[in-house]
């Protein structure tokens, strides 16, 4: 229970040129923490309840409730950590005159000390040769307590030296940082971690993934060359290449900060490291090369003042994969040589942070990509298991050494650019392939002959090709999400009601959702083809921003798919593309900015309209793309937008067939 909670909190607000305004807040509160283990390792959670006595302040609660979740976070893993770093201590100090210990707290010891050091198996075998000599021993008399204490003494020091060795290997393993020409001139340096960005391979899923991390490191870090970026090839021998990425321009509070296109000699690394699921393919140092003057920050009002910063730094990116998602870190140090003018340190702090998290942010989400359309063609790597000689789900790559230099340039969008035609057509090949192998399944206890029947059935249908999606390549930003089934029941004639909507056409079961604003307007039935308009709608992001749309409207083609996959008995498929995507998005950005942007999108949605257990389902693929402006934060913001908006609006066509199949008599049309 917090004690001296009185005025307790200070909070400084910047503004920037110096301005600035402070409060003093009061907080009372209280947490219980639990403490315990598993294995080898120390385990702290916490349920933690703070009341703070706020001015009203615009955008102070956001700030607050990030400030005390945060706090609550570090500080629980800071007693965590120091927990397992004690056990470790307690361990290695026990004096040679120790008594005698159960064995099972020595075993618990042990676990703790091989966490700390790795996993190491040089320590575990110690302890274990440890218990097979005390069992061996023969049962001591009371006037003999020595040989324990000889053995305790004996077993402490051998880990004691066993656990310094593997320290000193581990630190010897660590690449030393590059030399960074030019950072001891800097009067700033800002050193940061950028947390893992992850990005889901939706298409290809896990078997893409390590498609892709089974090539050169010279082919995966090409993978990114995207809407300006580019990767040449400078020693491939050596794994050295140049990485030039595209130039930006963030307007921040009062002043607009530019560079052009960064360059970066970038020296990589195979490592094939493993930590639980996540799986470490490479590193990369990249070290900034064009630094000289490449910072120009225009100052507003009261300044109206323009200046040419020089800067040096580098940054060293982890890259690896989780199951189906890519995953890429970075820690990154960038010293630069500031001139004396209030409030241009803070500027230069939030550029530097926010471009290093979305630069990570934007690789993540290329090599997903890349990964999505990475073939296991002639001539590729292959990806086999060895359970005998590597740890369990790692990959054993064998490569064929690439004698020509290796240069790809982008010329397309961040959804991955232009392909040729012939690479389209054989992922599209793929896809229906993989589609139609999930529609083969039956019931069990039905008759052989409608086994059979429905199998073919199924068997014979393949999803149509995707449609085209007009503005779709000009986005600077695709966000790709797939929806899981959203379910609902009539609530009147439940299992009955529901049959009946999915044997009407596919045309009448999407007009059965023409209710609480939506229009269902037919454009060619014999084609299938359907106007929809959603609802407008207004969404508040954490952190005080507004996201609203107009009524969005969407060219609907409906195809009767009658196939029955794991997730339901699915009765149609409807590809929905956007149509009135200009300036669709109005972004309103609060505290302590205070912007208001329009956003266009363009964007398509295919949605599995079916039944399973008698309610109505359905399930959505979505693809977005948007000319997003260059302000810091907006990208997640956006991403954050158009997923729940998707979850969502998913939830709500489920709810309205449900609600349409009630309204539905056994000789109704619609």
């Amino acid at each position: 229970v917090l004690q001296n909670g009185e005025d307790l909190i200070t909070v400084e607000l910047r503004f920037g040129f110096g301005i600035k305004k402070s409060f003093t807040i009061s907080a009372a509160g209280w947490n219980r923490a639990k403490v315990g283990w598993e294995g080898n390792s120390a385990i702290v959670s916490n349920v933690v309840e703070v009341g703070l006595q706020l001015p009203k302040v615009p955008g102070l609660t956001p700030i607050m409730e990030y400030f005390v979740k945060s706090y609550g976070s570090d500080s629980t893993n800071s007693c965590a950590v120091a927990l397992a770093q004690g056990a470790d201590r307690m361990l290695r100090l026990l004096p040679a005159d120790a008594p005698s210990t159960p064995c099972e707290e020595i075993d618990s010891g042990a676990g703790v000390v091989a966490e700390l050091v790795g996993g190491n198996e040089a320590v575990l075998s110690i302890m274990e040769e440890k218990k097979t000599s005390e069992a061996e021993l023969p049962a001591q008399s009371a006037l003999e307590p020595q040989v324990t204490d000889s053995a305790l003494a004996t077993g402490t020091a051998e880990l004691s030296n066993a656990t310094d060795q593997v320290e000193e290997e581990v630190a010897a393993a660590e690449v030393p940082a590059p030399t960074i020409p030019g950072l001891e001139e800097a009067n700033l340096v800002i050193s940061f971690e950028v947390d893992p960005k992850t990005s889901e391979v939706t298409e290809t899923g896990e078997q893409g993934v390590q498609r892709m991390m089974s090539q050169p490191n010279g082919k995966i870090l090409g993978s990114m060359a995207q809407d300006g970026w580019s990767v040449t090839a400078v020693d491939a021998s050596k794994s050295l290449y140049e990485v030039s990425l595209p130039a930006v321009n963030y307007e921040l509070a009062g002043a607009v900060v530019s560079i052009p296109a960064p360059r970066f000699l970038a020296t990589l690394r195979d490592t094939f490291t493993k930590t639980g699921s996540y799986q470490e393919r490479l590193q990369g140092d990249m070290v900034l090369q064009n630094g000289e003057n490449i910072v120009k920050v225009e100052l507003g009002f009261p300044f109206y003042k323009t200046f040419r910063i020089s800067a040096a730094g580098w940054t060293r990116a982890r890259v690896g994969w989780e199951g189906d998602s890519i995953s890429i870190s970075n820690s990154i140090e960038i010293g630069v040589q500031l001139p004396s003018v209030p409030g241009l340190t803070q500027i230069m702090q939030y550029f530097i942070k926010t471009y290093g998290a979305e630069s990570t942010e934007q690789c993540t989400s290329a090599l997903a990509l890349a990964a999505d359309q990475t073939t296991q063609a002639e001539g590729e790597l292959e990806v086999q298991e060895t359970p005998t000689t590597q740890a369990e789900g790692e990959l054993e790559v064998q490569e064929t050494p690439d004698k020509e230099t290796f240069t790809q340039e982008a010329s397309g969008t961040m959804d991955g650019g232009d392909r040729d035609d012939e690479g389209d057509q054989e992922r599209e090949t793929t896809m229906e392939t993989e589609e139609t192998r999930d529609g083969d399944s039956t019931e069990p206890g039905e008759e052989e002959g409608a086994d059979s029947e429905q199998e073919s059935d199924a068997s014979e249908w393949q999803d149509p090709p995707n449609p085209p999606v007009p503005g779709l390549d000009e986005s600077n930003l695709v966000v790709r999400c797939d929806i899981d089934p959203k379910t609902a029941e009539a609530p009147v004639t439940r299992e009955v009601g529901c049959a009946r909507l999915m044997s009407r056409t596919g045309g009448e079961i999407l007009a059965t959702m023409a209710q609480d604003g939506w229009e269902v307007i037919p454009v060619d039935i014999a084609k299938g083809l359907f106007e929809l308009a959603l609802p407008s709608v207004r969404y508040e992001v954490p952190g005080g921003t507004v996201v609203s749309i107009p009524a969005p409207r969407f060219m609907t083609t409906v195809y009767d798919s009658n196939q029955r996959t794991d997730d339901m008995d699915e009765r149609l498929i409807g590809d929905l593309v956007l149509t009135n995507g200009e300036d669709i998005l109005k972004v309103e950005v609060g505290f302590p900015f205070y912007k208001t942007f329009s956003v266009s999108a363009a964007g398509w949605a295919r949605s599995r309209v079916g039944s399973k257990d008698g309610l109505v389902s359905i399930s959505n693929f979505v693809e977005i793309g948007m000319q997003v402006p260059k302000f810091p934060g907006l990208t997640p913001i956006m991403q954050f937008f158009v997923r729940s908006y998707g979850n969502d609006s998913t939830q709500q066509c489920a709810t309205g067939l449900a609600k349409g199949a009630d309204q539905l008599t056994s000789d109704d049309s619609v």
